[in-house]
């Protein structure tokens, strides 16, 4: 894979026969690698403070204190500490999100082998499809991270130096934090996209043994033959192992993604609708118009598609996998074998994808997470409307 590159975790050369890791990864290692990647978390951290902080009186009140008093940046107490917030909250999470990837990365040799020895290969078009979704996810997200940045250092800087590096500086830092602990995620996607197109392959081979069952009736002994040879139920076992074993791997990692998303997604919302809503307070929409906003949107919607890529793929591999159970018992009822219709109902999970087992990885996750959102987003601009006309 070539995220695998990237990251340096993965067998980044997937051949017909072999796999050969260019990267060859022991618990040591990856101790190093978390306690550097930590560091540099802490190391950003203490820029950040350092940006933030009064040149004039060094106390920590004066951290959250905004420098600039012009009336378009004008944020309340209430605005400041969601604002103040989003880094907090994401530098708790980081850490768990670390941990979690990175100890979790020689499962990820285990998972690769058992593939490859199952008969499967990692395809060209679940390559290229995922590597489009982080390439897309990533430039939103560097985009809205720096209006952002920018934002914050015009507010909170008292001089022109400290804006630049919080403005530049620390959008560089973010990125190598964004791709170490967004990288498992999507490996997992890119294994379910895999997984959908050989559900979908599985479904085309059964339409092609019930074809050829249908030219030869005289032989009958060809269905016995087409279904133990062609390993049938043997195929269908191993894909549905192989989605099982990606779900108690990655199941706990999916929680606090979701969970560290959807309050990043409500709160950027929160703070773009603020900063509009007071820039009309403050009639400055016409002489500073508060471009800076667009910076939270796009992260809001970069929070949204993060969540929205697995629920799809999961919404994706579900349907695959029920329209294959379908094909597989229509063609033993056909048959009159009542032990492949047996194994295709009896291998119908009523969960197959899980966000840590709370709520299932499809659409209907989605759109409560949505409704959600929009529920918060609504309920704290009217609190914000009501305070400002009271």
């Amino acid at each position: 894979m070539r995220l695998g590159l990237l990251v340096g975790a993965f067998p980044a050369d997937v051949g017909e026969r072999y796999i050969h890791y260019y990267f060859n990864f022991c618990e040591a290692r990856t101790w190093y690698v978390m306690l550097v990647l930590l560091l540099w978390l802490a190391g950003g951290a203490g820029l950040l403070v350092y940006c933030l902080i009064d040149s004039t009186k060094l106390t920590v009140e004066s951290i959250v204190q905004p420098k600039s008093k012009e009336k378009h940046y004008y944020l309340s107490t209430t605005d400041q500490t969601v604002l103040f917030s989003i880094p907090v909250v994401s530098i708790i999470f980081l850490p768990i999100l670390i941990g979690i990837s990175w100890s979790r990365i020689n499962l990820l040799s285990d998972i690769c082998e058992t593939f490859v020895t199952n008969g499967y290969r990692v395809g060209y078009i679940p390559t290229k499809r995922t590597m489009g979704i982080l390439v897309n996810r990533l430039i939103i997200f560097i985009i809205g991270q720096l209006l952002m940045n920018i934002h914050v250092a015009l507010v909170f800087c008292d001089t022109s130096t400290k804006q630049v590096v919080l403005s530049i500086l620390l959008v560089l830092w973010q990125i190598p934090l964004y791709i170490a602990t967004t990288f498992a995620g999507y490996i997992l996607l890119h294994f379910v996209h895999t997984l959908t197109e050989y559900f979908v392959h599985l479904r085309s081979d059964v339409l092609y043994k019930n074809e050829s069952i249908a030219r030869d009736e005289e032989d009958g002994t060809l269905y016995n033959k087409v279904l133990k040879f062609g390993g049938l139920p043997k195929r269908l076992d191993r894909l549905i192992d192989q989605v099982r074993s990606l779900q108690a791997i990655y199941g706990s990692l999916l929680f606090y993604e979701f969970a560290l998303n959807i309050y990043l997604l409500v709160a950027s919302m929160y703070i773009a609708i603020v900063i509009l809503i007071n820039s009309f307070k403050n009639k400055t929409q016409n002489t500073n118009p508060p471009w800076w906003c667009a910076g939270y949107i796009l992260l809001g919607i970069h929070h949204y598609m993060r969540m929205a890529m697995f629920c799809h793929a999961g919404e994706h591999l579900r349907r695959e996998l029920f329209k294959t159970l379908s094909i597989v018992s229509q063609f033993g009822f056909v048959q009159n074998d009542t032990a492949l219709l047996a194994l295709a109902i009896a291998r119908r999970p009523d969960q197959l994808l899980t966000i840590a087992g709370y709520a299932r990885m499809d659409r209907t996750a989605l759109s409560k997470i949505f409704y959600l959102a929009l529920l918060a987003v609504i309920a704290t601009t009217n609190l914000k409307l009501m305070d400002n006309y009271l």
